[in-house]
């Protein structure tokens, strides 16, 4: 009886040993295949007269009019590719060129219902019109934002400089796709080369995001 006994717990533990190997097998598969995930995100200037989501428009319609913001206007199209998700390195394209960015960049993530974005939106323009010549700034707002939430947000960035505001020409997110949390307020600094050098969430003070630009310009200077 006693020799049936440890036998029935070898067995036990040697499935045990199968079903975890078995998992961690699984488990570095879908971190494999995470790694080498790719996509294109990509996005149009915003103007008051037209929207690529409006919910009041039909799906046919609003099909249509995506069509005509990126035929005609290709100078007004961003592309951003993500490289490698883990790394969250990224690839910036404006309108046509086929070069990858040359200066760092810092993309700012806004919507009309997120507090903190609005909080933080004066100072990411005032960072933009300082360090336009040597830094690219985008602001960027999520598929869900409607033409009035949109017309809101550019009403109020306008009283604090030039600016341009993109939204995604089809329904999905960058936000989302690299799994951050826009509710809170969303940043991300890049380098020259596409790489995360540093994001923020939530509130985060004007000094600390001038400082850490002036960091990564001085970074790029000694390179």
């Amino acid at each position: 009886m006693q020799k049936t006994v440890q036998t029935k717990g070898t067995i036990r533990i040697f499935l045990s040993i199968i079903f975890a190997l078995l998992f961690l097998s699984c488990e570095d598969k879908k971190i494999q295949e995470k790694i080498h995930q790719y996509d294109t995100f990509t996005y149009t200037i915003f103007t008051p007269d037209s929207h690529p989501h409006d919910d009041r428009q039909s799906q046919d319609s609003t099909k249509s009019q995506e069509r005509n913001l990126q035929t005609p206007h290709t100078n007004q199209i961003l592309k951003i590719e993500v490289l490698d998700i883990i790394n969250e390195k990224l690839n910036i394209i404006q309108g046509q060129s086929i070069f990858t960015q040359t200066k760092p960049s810092m993309l700012f993530f806004i919507q009309q219902d997120c507090r903190n974005c609005l909080m933080i939106a004066p100072h990411m323009m005032r960072l933009a019109q300082k360090y336009k010549e040597n830094i690219n700034f985008y602001i960027l707002t999520t598929s869900s934002q409607t033409k009035e939430q949109l017309d809101t947000i550019t009403d109020n960035l306008k009283y604090y400089g030039d600016f341009h505001l993109y939204v995604p020409t089809e329904s999905l997110d960058l936000v989302v796709f690299l799994d951050k949390d826009i509710s809170r307020g969303y940043i991300m600094l890049l380098d020259s080369n596409g790489d995360k050098v540093i994001d923020y969430i939530g509130l985060v003070p004007e000094e600390m995001l001038e400082l850490d630009i002036k960091n990564i310009l001085d970074t790029n200077s000694k390179g």
